[in-house]
């Protein structure tokens, strides 16, 4: 076949890809769940779009208040047992975030999906660090 290599050449790349997306996630699985947890929770109290988060009930606020925590923006840690729950696993097409709290499915339905959700911004960043140079390298 004329085109063989080109093929052979297409498919192993495409493996390779999915390997190293997959690779990239699993080595910075920490970095990914702080990115959450810590950036986008707790610090910003946004989704991984961006969107801020419903803001607290009155009656929050004043616990909040009393317990010394942040109340001008929805952090989601109250007990820390939700940010500490949050998971990363890498998969060939894509990341996988879970976190395992009783309350998980609540906060999702009430905040959104989006809540265990890294930014576009911080996976463009982690990929052109750590993926791109792997991929470059692989073309030489």
């Amino acid at each position: 076949m004329i085109f063989q290599r080109q093929i052979e050449f297409i498919q192993s790349f495409e493996e390779t890809l999915f390997k190293g997306i997959q690779d990239v996630v699993n080595d910075n699985a920490s970095a990914i769940e702080e990115q959450i947890t810590e950036v986008q929770l707790f610090d910003k109290g946004e989704t991984g779009d961006g969107k801020k988060l419903q803001s607290y009930a009155l009656s929050t606020i004043k616990q909040k208040i009393r317990k010394r925590q942040p109340f001008d923006r929805t952090t989601l840690r109250d007990t820390e047992k939700f940010h500490k729950s949050v998971t990363v696993t890498g998969n060939p097409l894509d990341l996988e975030v879970t976190a395992d709290t009783p309350y998980t499915q609540f906060l999702i339905k009430r905040y959104s999906d989006r809540i265990l959700v890294p930014s576009a911004e911080f996976l463009r960043d982690l990929f052109s660090k750590d993926l791109i140079p792997n991929i470059k390298n692989l073309m030489r």
